[in-house]
């Protein structure tokens, strides 16, 4: 991402590119970001990852992070264009949960449960995603029609198999869910927690966001118990453990996906190598 890019896109949101400072960068599986200082401001410039069009509403993304923002969930939101891809919103100052140190303390996993039981309070959110068709969607698009394959699920698909009747979304009332809160889009700033990343937001089942959580970070149990009671759901430990067996399945299906789009990378073997790990020793 060059000075002159940044440059027009903030131009292109009606924001002033004098004394421009590119102070930091990252690039995830589907946004690519830079921090910069604007006229003093301290900001974050998001542009879309290439190869995601069909597979994100940029329209939708920005009115869920918008609606979490007013709940003090999400960054603000200074100026966005769906269409290009672009969002500009202040930079989330805290210690992403992808480098603390492991187990997560007692005090984080419940800032990070409070920060779900808020962001469930949302009105205006809309769309539902039901993992069960996302994990259909997500093989179809990587052109997997035998997802027990070694080099896709193996093993792991007679596990995923087995949780279709204990893992129904219809059994609960969809709730406001982040959708992908995977530990580098957490900020935890000692009071509280913001994510980042909105473009999956959507309605959902209301152990999919801490189910998802504890997938992706690896919890223990003593985590997820931690982390289910500050979501106001304690009763709920033996469902969750299904519910995360579901969410490594569906991440796993995006990763195949990644990887068939990624002509000739190879980093993606390792990332379906590790769900398909702990799916078949789940």
């Amino acid at each position: 991402m060059t000075h002159p890019e940044i440059a027009r896109a903030l131009e292109h949101l009606g924001r002033s590119s004098r004394d421009l400072q590119i102070t930091d960068m990252y690039c995830g599986s589907a946004n690519r970001a830079v921090r910069l200082l604007v006229a003093g401001d301290d900001v974050v410039l998001r542009l879309a990852g290439s190869r995601t069009a069909d597979l994100v509403d940029r329209s939708r993304e920005c009115n869920h992070m918008r609606l979490a923002s007013s709940l003090g969930v999400a960054p603000e939101v200074l100026a966005a264009d769906p269409d290009q891809g672009l969002i500009l919103y202040r930079f989330a100052d805290g210690q992403p949960l992808d480098t603390m140190d492991r187990p997560f303390a007692t005090p984080v996993l419940q800032r990070l449960g409070r920060g779900f039981r808020t962001l469930r309070q949302a009105i205006g959110f809309t769309g539902v995603m039901n993992p069960w068709e996302k994990l259909e969607t997500y093989l179809d698009e990587a052109g997997c029609t035998s997802p027990e394959a070694p080099d896709a699920f193996g093993t792991g698909w007679a596990v995923v198999d087995a949780l279709r009747h204990a893992c129904r979304p219809e059994d609960a009332t969809p709730v406001a869910s982040h959708v992908d809160p995977v530990p580098p889009n957490i900020i935890d700033n000692g009071d509280s927690v913001t994510f980042l990343d909105w473009e999956y937001a959507a309605l959902c089942h209301p152990l999919w966001d801490p189910a998802y959580f504890a997938s992706e970070a690896g919890l223990e149990k003593e985590e997820c118990r931690t982390l289910l009671a500050a979501t106001g759901m304690e009763g709920g430990m033996r469902i969750l453990e299904d519910w995360i067996r579901l969410a490594l399945a569906v991440s796993l299906a995006w990763c195949l996906l990644r990887r068939e789009r990624a002509v000739g990378e190879t980093s993606w073997n390792s990332e379906i190598a590790w769900r398909r790990r702990r799916l078949v020793a789940s």
